[in-house]
């Protein structure tokens, strides 16, 4: 599994190169080859998160599991933690026949690492944030969409063509989109604060093995039920299926 999950994303020559260069490693040193040997030539130099990075990382995935199965929102494949980041798998129902409540929901999973950081460490990593495929660049656009493709919007049954995109951002949108986006980010947040044992015991088990499933989250959130919501919020409905 640590060899595994320190390849995520490469080929399978990838994979035979890595194990031919440790084979001769360790040929040359006078011993058979080991986890060690491999794992080194994966990473080819690069350092391996610090604990602390690692448990930031196991929390903020943890985030994404615990909303997203909260909502019923896609289908959960796993959770990983590699060398570089941590990695939520969904496969999000983001087509033809997603309503705005399923865009909602969408929204609020993809903005709950950030949450989960917030109510763990009192602060958030600039990780949410870092890229174009990171999680605010795809909730913002979601919510740009939202407003001026699908229809679903301030603007109603209108569509905006890309190329005027801007034009219509410029006159407003923006602020309606920063709305939507900070109610998602409530949202996401009041259902964790339902669930904290569970976030923390998603995030120790993902932590020490690198690794869950969406059985193994399952598992965990059915061992860790939601507590009662503060402030009479309704707590969502946990929907738990096969990914």
């Amino acid at each position: 599994m640590p060899l595994a999950l320190a390849a995520r994303g490469k080929t399978g020559a990838d994979v035979e190169a890595f194990v031919r260069r440790a084979r001769g490693a360790a040929r040359r040193a006078g011993r058979q080859i080991g986890l060690d040997d491999v794992l080194a030539e994966i990473r080819q130099g690069r350092i391996a998160m610090s604990p602390e990075a690692r448990r930031r990382s196991a929390i903020h995935e943890a985030g994404h599991a615990i909303v997203g199965r909260s909502l019923g929102c896609g289908a959960l494949v796993d959770l990983s933690i590699h060398d570089g980041g941590g990695q939520a798998q969904f496969e999000y129902p983001v087509d033809g026949a997603a309503t705005l409540p399923k865009l909602e929901a969408t929204l609020a999973t993809v903005l709950a690492g950030r949450a989960a950081e917030q109510i763990e460490f009192g602060g958030v990593s600039i990780c949410s944030g870092f890229g174009p495929g990171s999680d605010l660049a795809q909730a913002t656009a979601l919510a740009h969409d939202i407003d001026l493709q699908f229809g679903l919007g301030k603007l109603g049954p209108y569509y905006v063509d890309p190329a005027e995109r801007h034009l219509f951002l410029a006159g407003g949108l923006v602020d309606t989109a920063v709305d939507r986006l900070r109610g998602a980010y409530a949202r996401a947040r009041a259902v964790l604060e339902t669930q904290t044992t569970a976030l923390r015991a998603i995030t120790l088990e993902l932590a020490e093995v690198g690794y869950l499933s969406a059985q193994d989250i399952d598992r965990i959130m059915l061992d860790h039920p939601a507590t009662a919501s503060p402030a009479g919020t309704p707590v969502p409905a946990l929907e738990m299926g096969a990914a």
